[in-house]
């Protein structure tokens, strides 16, 4: 017999190499870190005087931290309101803060990271010699320091910001309302606002869209991959005068190509949040409610193709009052969405929904907070979760402190995992 004083040395090489192997594709094919975390902020200006504390718009920045948008009061009689800006880590550690304001009530409804780093910021403030809300912008470097600072309005008419984007040309592009005094017959006029503005901010063009006998409204605005941007809100333009979702269509100088509305008879709708979407079209997202209000409120999305016509239309009835304010294309195809739903009599909580590219629901999550709780943003973040950022508060009363989520593909937090329901629980939807 042969002497094979090798053998032993070959199985343990093997051994070793097949060791090396698995641990090298683990680490190729292995998920990236997913953080999950819950987090409040809020200032306080003065000892024993806490801040009633907003948070209406956040995005995941390059780095994989957060920037996040709102406003701050404080509890104290007749002292206005400051731009609030929060820069988080991607573990929802505050890097920095700041705040914006003076003499008048200024307030934060929209931010977004600008391709050099820094900030694009648009609101309202009232610092104008009427006293009446003007539209305001703000242009921060990485750091929160203030680039500079606009604001556009017309003399006796209140104009607010809702939305803004920085545009391919590195200019900006926003929309708002344009809400004019009492004038003959003692009514007032409110018109949807869109500014396009150049990289340090200067007009551009504006253009102001509405009827005289009906109210329009715009609070969600995104730049097509065409140049053009497409709007969503609500008009009051139907013959029972009450509010169906509009949607506008503009190239990229303004012009109106489409417009269209959506809504049933004898139902109230309005759109809040509107994303172009990989196939051309759009998804929409908002609420509806029956005239009298017997039926309370539900959340309202629509899918349109790139034309505004209707593919399909879902209608969740979750709990008596439920509402979207913010919806995204999540990377498999499907819908992220995130707003309130309340009891009747009750506290509203935080709900999330998530659809898959046929409107399905696959699962819906509620989230109280320190009692209450409403989420105005939501973000798919790069991990395949979601970042929410909204407003919280205690249920003994007080004021409330900005609400930061950040939960799991599953919608779940380690804090907390939220109130689930399933696509065959506690909801209907109508096509």
């Amino acid at each position: 017999m042969k002497n094979r004083w090798w053998l032993p040395f070959l199985i343990v090489a093997s051994l070793l190499l097949i060791l090396i192997s698995v641990y090298t594709l683990r680490s190729v094919i292995s998920p990236q870190v997913s953080y999950t975390w819950q987090k409040t902020f809020g200032k306080v200006d003065y000892p024993g005087w806490v801040n009633w504390d907003e948070a209406h718009s956040i995005e995941q920045t390059t780095d994989g931290g957060y920037i996040v948008a709102g406003y701050t009061r404080s509890s104290i009689a007749h002292k206005p309101s400051d731009v609030y800006i929060l820069r988080l880590d991607s573990k929802g550690d505050l890097l920095w803060e700041k705040t914006f304001g003076g003499k008048s009530s200024v307030n934060a409804y929209s931010i977004q990271q600008t391709t050099d780093g820094g900030y694009i910021v648009a609101g309202s403030t009232t610092s104008s010699s009427t006293g009446m809300a003007d539209v305001y912008i703000l242009r921060l470097d990485a750091n929160g320091i203030l680039l500079w600072e606009k604001t556009y309005g017309r003399l006796d008419w209140a104009e607010t910001a809702y939305s803004i984007q920085q545009t391919t040309d590195g200019g900006y592009i926003l929309v708002g309302c344009a809400e004019g005094r009492f004038e003959f017959p003692l009514d007032r006029d409110v018109d949807i606002y869109i500014l396009k503005l150049n990289y340090m901010g200067d007009l551009f063009w504006e253009k102001i869209i509405g009827n005289i006998d009906s109210d329009e409204y715009a609070y969600s605005i995104q730049q097509t991959t065409d140049g053009g941007y497409i709007v969503a809100g609500s008009t009051t333009s139907s013959s029972t005068g009450m509010a169906d979702v509009y949607i506008l269509r503009l190239d990229a100088n303004g012009i109106l190509l489409w417009e269209k509305t959506y809504g049933r008879l004898d139902w109230a709708e309005t759109a809040y949040s509107i994303q172009q979407t990989t196939d051309g079209g759009y998804v929409v997202a908002g609420s509806r409610m029956s005239h009298d209000s017997e039926e309370g409120k539900d959340t309202y999305i629509l899918k349109l193709d790139s034309k505004g016509d209707l593919i399909w239309e879902k209608t969740f009835d979750f709990r008596w009052e439920d509402t979207l304010y913010s919806i995204q294309q999540t990377t498999d195809g499907g819908y992220i969405a995130a707003g309130y739903t309340l009891v009747l009599l009750g506290t509203p909580e935080m709900y999330i929904l998530r659809l898959d590219s046929r409107g399905g629901l696959l699962w819906q999550r509620t989230f109280s907070g320190d009692g209450w709780s409403i989420a105005r943003s939501i973000q798919q973040a790069t991990d395949g979760g979601y970042v929410v950022a909204g407003y919280t508060a205690p249920l003994k009363g007080g004021p409330p402190d900005v609400h930061i989520l950040k939960l799991n593909s599953r919608g779940e937090t380690l804090q907390n995992r939220g109130t689930e329901s399933g696509p065959n629980l506690n909801y209907t939807f109508y096509i």
